[in-house]
């Protein structure tokens, strides 16, 4: 993936940045850990819920198994006390780290991930 492209303020705390990244699920229901891209700030972790929202485009050659998902942020764990094992579940695991449960079919795809930026970067 390309160097992120810094159009936000050097001073990332209390900002609310959105980023795009890719993933490959590994498996039908698998728990997939996802993280930010160096050189984006981390979450804030003192907020209760520091991911606003973000949307999931799983996308395959078979039309069948491209799918979409919502994620809202009453919905994220902030524990690794248990892994996410059902589709829809997700998970902060670390400042820069988060998890989520892949529905069916291998898919590979992208994410966009909408959250509340710490003042430190991801490096």
């Amino acid at each position: 993936m390309a160097d992120p492209i810094t159009v936000y303020d050097q001073r990332h705390e209390g900002h609310i940045i959105t980023i795009f990244l890719d993933f490959t699920s590994g498996g039908a229901t698998t728990a997939v850990e996802l993280t930010i891209t160096a050189g984006y700030p981390n979450f804030d972790l003192s907020k209760a819920h520091p991911i606003i929202s973000g949307c999931i485009f799983e996308l395959e050659g078979d039309i069948i198994v491209n799918s979409f998902a919502m994620l809202p942020a009453a919905e994220v764990g902030r524990s690794d006390a248990t892994a996410p094992d059902t589709v829809g579940e997700y998970q902060i695991t670390a400042a820069n780290t988060f998890k989520y449960c892949n529905g069916a079919g291998d898919a590979n795809g992208i994410i966009a991930i909408c959250y509340w930026a710490a003042g430190n970067k991801n490096v």
